[in-house]
């Protein structure tokens, strides 16, 4: 059995050994899950029950052995007595005799091994009892060691996709602080070598290019370095009470005058008395990554609405846009590490997602929730619900 490949083969081996040494036409494995009281049977061979799902326990054969810790060979006059005593029900169909051994590393009893004969009540004796047992220590340990290195092995695996994902994330993040980079590198040579030639509307547009440049670069390691310390435990977490509207009133100042490069009116529909329960800069975060990339996904002349009403216990705040919009499968993959990509803005605005991971990451360390709706061609609303402060 331990040559076996993975957890199903090692069954299937099982299986044949067990049958050399004793009828086995109906036989399964079950297997004990302690934190969530369920059997589940990864392994079933009979003659006349289909394959069983998971189950809570009850007070089936399986469960009686799982209780007690001993091998059980029980007949039709002894299942009757079991069913008296209140120790047992009968579950599926009536067998002739049953023979059930614990699985067991060390004093950890893992799940049952089974074997059961639906016409010879003679199919079994201490004899095969003595031996399912002796099988059953060594089985136990081979399910124990297979689930371990299956575990690992699933483990191993999801990490080398996460490294995968991330190499093409950081491959990404540094395309698109390289862009803003060479516009400001340019610039900067053009004036210094060239500024006697330039009159001063020039001058001060090539100044702004390398403003917005500037700004790309500072918002986009903002995020990066929000993000690496939320990935490392290093971003601390402290909820206070705080009046939305202050808060929402704050970032549009910061953000207006971007607004305003591209003709774009933002407007707050935020009432006056709600209070949330939430992280002063973490909130921050989700509110000014949001409306930015309302202004970079709204074409020139269009609008932006930021809104909060009461729901139950919670605050449901949107930002709202008359932007690009997006699809079905844009947004079935907007908040994934794995599927991010550099896109570009109405005005050809550079960006990785990374800010809407980051808000996605603080809306859940609220307990709260986060999604989208739109069409495309038809702008985007962005809805997130905090806990309501007390």
């Amino acid at each position: 059995v331990y040559t076996a490949q993975d957890i199903n083969q090692l069954y299937e081996k099982i299986h044949k050994v067990v049958g050399k040494l004793m009828s086995s036409k109906n036989f399964y494995i079950a297997i004990y899950n302690e934190a969530e009281q369920t059997i589940s049977f990864p392994y079933w061979v009979d003659e006349y029950d289909p394959p069983q799902p998971t189950k809570k326990l009850s007070r089936g054969l399986t469960e009686y052995v799982l209780r007690t810790g001993k091998p059980a060979l029980i007949d039709a006059e002894r299942d009757l007595e079991l069913r008296r005593l209140g120790e047992v029900e009968l579950i599926g169909s009536p067998q002739a005799i049953w023979l059930g051994v614990p699985l067991k590393v060390g004093e950890k009893t893992i799940g049952v091994i089974v074997v059961q004969d639906y016409e010879n009540e003679k199919a079994f004796g201490e004899e095969e009892v003595q031996i399912l047992t002796f099988v059953s220590e060594q089985i136990a340990i081979a399910i124990e060691r297979k689930r371990h290195t299956d575990e690992i092995n699933r483990i191993a695996d999801e990490l080398r996709q996460l490294n995968n994902t991330k190499d093409k994330f950081f491959s990404i993040i540094a395309h698109d602080l390289r862009n803003p980079f060479i516009t400001i590198l340019g610039f900067t040579d053009l004036l210094l070598t060239d500024y006697k030639e330039l009159d001063e509307s020039e001058i001060i547009f090539y100044l702004e290019e390398m403003k917005k440049s500037a700004e790309i670069s500072h918002n986009l390691l903002q995020n990066l370095l929000q993000w690496s310390r939320s990935q490392t435990g290093r971003i601390e977490f402290n909820p206070t009470k705080i009046l939305l509207k202050n808060l929402v009133n704050v970032n549009l100042e910061l953000l207006q005058p971007t607004a305003a490069n591209k003709e774009i009116q933002i407007k707050s529909e935020v009432v006056d008395d709600i209070y949330v329960h939430a992280d002063e800069d973490m909130l921050n975060t989700i509110i000014r990554n949001l409306i930015t990339n309302a202004i970079k996904f709204t074409p020139k002349g269009g609008s932006i609405t930021i809104a909060a009403k009461e729901v139950g216990k919670y605050a449901e705040i949107s930002v709202e846009d008359t932007g690009v919009g997006m699809s079905e499968a844009t947004m079935a993959n907007l908040f994934r590490l794995d599927t991010t990509h550099s896109t570009l803005g109405t005005n050809q605005e550079a960006g990785t997602g990374l800010g809407l991971i980051l808000c996605k990451e603080f809306v859940e360390k609220h307990d709260g929730k986060i999604w989208v709706e739109s069409n495309l061609g038809e702008g985007s609303k962005f809805i997130f619900y905090l806990p309501l402060a007390d």
